[in-house]
């Protein structure tokens, strides 16, 4: 079941998904209108019905690698390297 909100002028909407036993939810932020996110939670609900619907869509992940290789590698030294390696893969985990 979808839920949605809204958070100053645009709206959310919220999808639970069951995931290694437990609930977990995919949520989009950024609709001018409570119907387009209702679009959004309808396609969402039909993945999920479907089983093709994950929790693990990787953007956040390869957004942060682009923005780590681009801006901060040159620039620091190894431990700290690893630390954002580190980062990266608890983001793909999620």
């Amino acid at each position: 079941m979808a839920s949605f909100y809204k958070r100053g002028t645009n709206w959310t909407a919220s999808v639970s998904i069951k995931l290694d036993g437990s609930f977990k939810k995919k949520t989009k932020s950024g609709f001018k209108t409570k119907r387009e996110a209702t679009n959004w939670a309808i396609e969402m609900e039909n993945k999920k019905i479907n089983d093709t619907l994950s929790k693990r869509d990787g953007i956040i992940a390869e957004m942060f690698d682009e923005w780590y290789a681009i801006f901060k590698e040159p620039l620091l030294e190894t431990q700290t390297k690893g630390w954002y390696r580190l980062v990266s893969k608890i983001l793909r985990k999620e």
